[in-house]
């Protein structure tokens, strides 16, 4: 089988045209409907890094405790690329960047850089092997929104600039950037995603083909009225509402797999246990489970409860250098049915919703107003169990970097 996972950074759930947004996405739209998509995906991590290595391990992403791109995977997590490695496919992924992304996890397979599509799309078409998995970070459709490869160091420079814009005219500003990230979300779905289809198509005979779509978090742009945005933390990455929680997942393989959407809910750490079952394979140890049967046509999703961390903001204010959980996670969300409940332990915050009366989470409730006695009891379990990896050593990623080290 040949399976590519495509992780569309920023991707909220209700941004394709399939799900009611207002993305004008006809190559997703008609993917979903030759395909399976399920009506609610949650992540695990409001922002990119834990959230990605929450995705490829199937562990939640407090228990992996991860802040930096440089950081290794921990050592009691097993990822989805070892696992499809053991059970001989060939492994491969595109970054970001690759001096940032899966820098640490060799078992990755980094090829090269997502912003360099053509040379992308030109190895997805060499590459012949009949049993094959490749990762893709899409970077396009994260702020600010371009559509050119950036270096850290430029897109750090122009979201600075486009951020300094939208505090001094946020009326004006804020509508803008709404419609770059709606071009982007385009951009995505009518130019990349089919070029990627393709090409890893085109050497699959007989074989069968699996294409898995969802984003690593989505976007906000402070319509909840908090403070202006000044930081990119500020769209994705200070707080777990749903409009950065809820991602789109999306699998498609018009040869063998049953056309529908699957109602209930998934989750993040559900996407690796059900990749490594379909390809045979398997993640002992992982939180999620797998939806390879509901995938394949058996039933709904199990509407599992789902955890969800917030961290501090260790990318533009990166010392001190968090030592403990209490340093590095600062809010937990838990979702169970209809309600969902966030933490604050700073603030001691507590805040309770009713999701089916109240899917906006505009009216929050005090802690008893009806909950599940033991959802306290979850999160709390949760914060207790929250972890921080060591701090990367820098010294020797960069030595890695220019091959001076394995």
């Amino acid at each position: 089988m040949r399976i590519v996972l495509i992780i569309a950074d920023s991707l909220r759930a209700d941004a394709p045209g399939f799900a009611g947004g207002d993305c004008n996405t006809p190559v997703l739209d008609q993917m979903a409907e030759q395909g399976v998509w399920f009506h609610h995906a949650t992540t695990s991590a409001a922002w990119t890094v834990p959230s990605i290595a929450s995705i490829l391990t199937g562990l939640w992403a407090h228990r992996l405790g991860l802040y930096r791109w440089e950081q290794p995977l921990p050592s009691h997590a097993r990822s989805l690329f070892g696992a499809m490695a053991d059970q001989g496919y060939q492994v491969a992924s595109f970054v970001f960047d690759p001096d940032y992304l899966f820098v640490s996890v060799p078992e990755a397979g980094v090829v090269g850089s997502s912003q360099d599509v053509e040379r992308m799309i030109g190895w997805l078409q060499r590459c012949t092997s009949s049993n094959l998995f490749v990762v893709i970070h899409v970077w396009s459709t994260h702020f600010p929104y371009v559509d050119r490869p950036l270096s850290v160091r430029t897109w750090k420079r122009l979201s600075d600039e486009v951020l300094g814009a939208w505090q001094k005219d946020p009326s004006v500003v804020g509508p803008k950037v709404r419609a770059l990230y709606r071009r982007g979300v385009e951009r995505f779905s009518e130019r990349l995603l089919p070029r990627i289809v393709s090409a890893v198509r085109e050497h699959a005979g007989s074989e069968r083909c699996l294409v898995v779509v969802t984003g690593d978090h989505g976007e906000s742009w402070g319509e909840r009225g908090q403070a202006p945005v000044t930081d990119v933390f500020d769209l994705h990455g200070n707080h777990l509402h749903e409009e950065v929680l809820s991602v789109p997942l999306l699998l498609w393989g018009p040869e063998w797999l049953e056309p529908r959407p699957i109602p209930g809910a998934a989750r993040s750490v559900d996407i690796a246990p059900t990749l490594a079952a379909i390809a045979g394979a398997s993640l002992p140890g992982a939180d999620g489970v797998s939806l390879a049967d509901c995938v394949q046509g058996q039933g709904e999703a199990p509407s599992l409860p789902s955890l969800s961390f917030a961290s501090r903001d260790f990318v533009s204010q990166p010392e001190p250098v968090p030592s403990t959980a209490e340093e590095l996670w600062k809010q937990v969300a838990f979702r169970t049915g209809s309600w969902k409940l966030i933490w604050t332990p700073s603030t001691a915050e507590q805040c309770v919703y009713r999701l089916d009366v109240d899917p906006g989470e505009r009216n929050p409730l005090a802690r008893g107003s009806g909950e599940p006695a033991e959802a306290w009891e979850e999160i709390e379990k949760a914060w207790r169990e929250a972890k921080c990896a060591p701090a990367p050593d820098l010294a020797a990623v960069k030595l890695r970097r220019l091959g001076y080290i394995e």
